[in-house]
């Protein structure tokens, strides 16, 4: 996995013997700016996902951003997720912000993001009705349950969620050939 800092230089290298700046698929471009949790107290983050696919389906990649109560940025993330379609992503772009915050430490998690329908499955206002969004839904509704205690699931506009949109667009402009 490649380790990028905020201007996007690689800061340090595992599971690759490649020095180029493009990473290798499908791994994980991160930066932290937190320190891992050593006190025991809960640690309250909120999480903003976003999917992009280019076409639908196409080359796609999912973006998270976690925030602390106090909104700083805490964690960027994103990953290229090859060729699936829109809702796929916007679902693994949740997954891989909830999982970015269990390593973190995280007890408590507020995931926001910017589709409406996948909001409105997770709270369970409209059904799950394409069978490969499924899994991926019950993913989600797991990785939740991990945590000692979860805010519902929030609906964000585009614009409010721009930070996780552009770590979304970043996994496809660095891997797409």
């Amino acid at each position: 996995m490649n380790i990028l800092n905020p201007e996007g230089d690689r800061i340090s290298t595992t599971g690759s013997n490649s020095d180029s700046k493009k990473c290798d698929r499908p791994s994980i471009l991160q930066y932290n700016t937190y320190s891992p949790l050593k006190e025991s107290y809960s640690m309250y983050i909120t999480i903003y996902s976003d999917g992009a696919s280019r076409r639908n389906p196409g080359p796609a990649g999912a973006g998270a951003v976690l925030l602390d109560e106090q909104g700083n940025v805490l964690n960027k993330v994103c990953k290229y997720l090859g060729e699936t379609t829109n809702n796929q992503a916007e679902y693994q772009a949740a997954i891989l912000g909830l999982e970015t915050a269990l390593e973190m430490g995280a007890t408590r998690v507020q995931l926001r993001a910017d589709s409406e329908l996948m909001v409105k499955q997770l709270l369970g206002q409209y059904r799950v009705k394409k069978p490969e969004l499924k899994p991926l839904y019950d993913q989600v509704k797991s990785l939740l349950n991990q945590f000692e205690s979860y805010a519902p699931p929030q609906h964000v506009r585009r614009a409010d969620n721009a930070l996780a949109d552009a770590e979304a667009n970043r996994a496809i402009d660095e891997y797409t050939p």
